[in-house]
């Protein structure tokens, strides 16, 4: 993981090797895009996590 400063906050990049990891991390981020879309509403959703 690395965390780079920018003019409106931070860029984070998450990477792997291991395809499950990965997936965890695509998931996790589409969870976060939909929480910066729609704000709060999001925290009671079930977000479904990838499978092994």
């Amino acid at each position: 993981m690395t965390i780079e400063p920018t003019p409106k906050g931070v860029r984070v990049v998450e990477t792997s090797t291991d395809p499950q990891v990965v997936a965890l991390i695509q998931a996790h981020a589409d969870v976060v895009t939909a929480f910066l879309e729609h704000g709060h509403v999001e925290i009671r959703k079930i977000h479904p996590v990838p499978e092994p």
